[in-house]
């Protein structure tokens, strides 16, 4: 399962991302929420499930205002009734996932719980990924789905303790493997270069670079170009931007990236 935990690097980021999004939206639309049913949209294969589903959903608070089998139907739905909470079953036709990020491009509120899934680690990092905000497994008693669902509304993540744990250790390993990685980006840069990036880093200009490593300006950007080629970043100021990122990083962690001084 340790090859499972590894999650996506650029993927997790874009998930962390429209997560933080949705919670941050679904906070300010507290208030309205409380003043109106929210709407929800059931998505499973089974006519049977999708009854389960709705006679569950209208213990709570919410509204069923649509109801889907596949993934085609899904984004019709989605795109009629412009749903608070899409609840996206395992089992549906087309793949759930598949829905789950078609419903975050066409609906970027809509807040996606997964139910009746697997307790698989590769499923849960690509549900992330996918930007869902509930993962119940197989064994959650549908009795709890107004609970659930009020907790989402206020921004919150809702799955099982011991997958949350898991999604931390993820996380936790991630973290580690990215501050690797940058260090030996970093560790491409010449010693020269160094020096350009710290007087960069400091605010210096392109003239006030060359005064200070008697160089010409000509030099310095070249030494520029070959920073920002070795960094994978675009400009100067990105390259600023990712030293201090990953300073702060080293920082936190309670050892510093070791930067050449530059004696002027």
């Amino acid at each position: 399962m340790a090859a499972s935990m590894q999650p996506d690097r650029a993927g997790d980021a874009v998930g962390v991302r429209r997560r933080a999004d949705a919670r941050h939206q679904a906070r300010r639309a507290g208030d309205r929420h409380a003043q109106r049913r929210a709407r929800v949209l059931i998505a499973a294969e089974s006519p049977v499930r999708r009854a389960e589903i709705s006679r569950a959903v209208e213990l709570g608070t919410a509204s069923v205002r649509a109801r889907a089998a596949d993934v085609h139907a899904v984004l019709a739905a989605a795109h009629s009734c412009h749903p608070d909470i899409a609840l996206v079953d395992a089992d549906l036709s087309g793949s759930a996932l598949v829905a789950a990020r078609a419903l975050q491009s066409l609906e970027p509120s809509v807040l996606v719980v997964l139910l009746d899934a697997p307790d698989d680690d590769q499923m849960l990092f690509a549900a992330l990924r996918a930007g869902i905000v509930g993962y119940l497994l197989d064994t959650f008693d549908l009795a709890q789905l107004p609970r659930v669902l009020d907790a989402v509304l206020l921004g919150e993540i809702s799955m099982p303790r011991a997958l949350m744990t898991r999604v931390a250790l993820g996380l936790v390993s991630y973290l580690q493997a990215e501050h690797t990685r940058e260090h030996a980006v970093l560790a491409q840069l010449s010693s020269r270069q160094w020096e350009v990036l710290g007087l960069l880093a400091d605010g210096a200009t392109t003239a006030e670079i060359a005064d200070a490593l008697y160089v010409s300006q000509v030099t310095v950007r070249s030494h520029v170009a070959a920073i920002t080629r070795k960094l994978g970043v675009p400009d100067r100021d990105a390259a600023v931007l990712f030293l201090r990122g990953v300073e702060g990083n080293q920082r936190r962690d309670t050892w510093t990236i070791d930067r050449p001084v530059v004696y002027r």
